[in-house]
């Protein structure tokens, strides 16, 4: 069985931000039957990228005429090159440049912190992913509006730390310095020392002098594997992630048996008992890269399903199996209903009306900065 990315689980429909008001005009005197039918959706095709195009046009003029303005902005700071500073790659973030009027880049969370030509181009960032995602680079791009197209679209491990209970867990251990993954708010950022990914954690923990204790937030699972590859003692924050822990470890055992040549491979945000079964453990990048250089053809992957989509573009002749989840679902897999709550309408919508937008007070966005700040000058080392 091949992944095969458009298979979804089905989710409830969650309300557009906007009401459409635009309806296509109907067709007047459509002949009934088959012929009929593909009339009205030649004409239906039409309508819909007619559409899209005025869009288009009305984006780009608004952005040529909000250039000025854009180039009297204060310039950000460049932020040091990374090497590497990934995490769990989703579309997408859109730079919307004036001067082309076009989608200049597009890429995963990773590559937005990774790239400081994109990050301080003027435009609008359509932030195509959940909320955590956009404010990260509202507080990287201060100066920029930065759009969601649905913000109700959260994440599980930020809701598990609110910055009230992650403030009062420091006051209770005033000798620790806090380390929290960037699956969190900005807020909790602000009361952080330093931030990491999935793929620098090991190194921005290994950063730290031995005789410091250190709070790892929110995730324990990803804070008991780095505990395992550092031997660090840390105090972990009770958090974790809904996909990464919908992994059946039956089911995965039975799949496997159907798959014996198959290789295991998985997040580190997933369970022990998950891990312990993997050939290869590692971030959404390495996993990606494992599969591309390792001669295996088989692969059973233990991370949100969406993956796999970019995943088996690298690997077009190798064969990549979901690892399944408790739930029965559409797909036998786990997927991110955050995630999944991005659709083209609101998409349209959002580079429409230039809503819903991130906004981050100033006074969070210059704490917050520190924290992701250092994890960017640790990861360039």
């Amino acid at each position: 069985m091949t992944y095969d990315p458009d298979r979804t689980t089905v989710l409830p429909q969650v309300a557009s931000p906007f009401p459409i008001t635009e309806e296509l005009p109907a067709v007047v005197g459509a002949r009934r039957g088959p012929s009929g039918r593909w009339f009205l959706m030649v004409v239906g095709g039409l309508l819909i990228a007619g559409i899209i195009a005025i869009a288009a046009l009305l984006i780009i003029d608004n952005r040529r005429s909000d250039q000025a303005s854009s180039d009297d902005a204060t310039t950000a700071p460049t932020l040091a090159p990374v090497v590497d500073v990934g995490q769990t790659p989703v579309p997408t973030a859109v730079e919307l440049d004036a001067s082309e009027g076009e989608a200049r880049f597009v890429s995963t969370l990773s590559g937005l912190l990774n790239n400081a030509k994109v990050a301080y181009i003027p435009g609008v960032i359509v932030f195509c992913g959940v909320h955590f995602m956009a404010e990260t680079a509202k507080i990287l791009n201060p100066n920029k509006k930065v759009l969601l197209p649905d913000l109700n679209a959260g994440c599980s491990l930020a809701e598990a730390c609110e910055a009230k209970d992650l403030k009062a867990f420091k006051e209770k251990h005033p000798d620790h310095l806090v380390v929290t993954y960037v699956n969190t708010s900005a807020e909790v950022k602000a009361l952080s020392d330093i931030c990491c990914t999935s793929s620098n954690a090991k190194k921005i923990v290994d950063s730290i002098p031995l005789d410091q204790p250190i709070i790892f937030a929110p995730d324990k699972n990803l804070g008991a594997y780095i505990i395992k590859e550092t031997g660090r003692n840390m105090l972990l924050w009770e958090g974790a992630c809904i996909v990464h822990e919908a992994f059946s470890i039956d089911k995965l055992i039975t799949t496997h048996k159907a798959h014996p040549n198959a290789k295991i491979i998985a997040h580190p945000e997933s369970e022990e008992h998950i891990l312990k079964t993997a050939e290869y453990i590692g971030s959404t990048s390495g996993l990606i890269n494992y599969a591309k250089t390792s001669p295996a053809t088989e692969f059973i992957v233990a991370t949100e399903a969406g993956i796999l989509h970019e995943m088996q573009k690298e690997v077009p002749d190798k064969t990549l199996y979901p690892a399944p989840a408790v739930e029965d679902n559409t797909c036998a897999c786990s997927e991110c209903p955050y995630m999944k709550m991005n659709t083209m309408e609101k998409l349209y919508l959002c580079m429409k009306y230039e809503l819903p937008e991130i906004h981050v007070p100033e006074d969070i966005q210059r704490q917050a900065l520190v924290p992701i700040q250092r994890m960017l000058d640790i990861s360039s080392k």
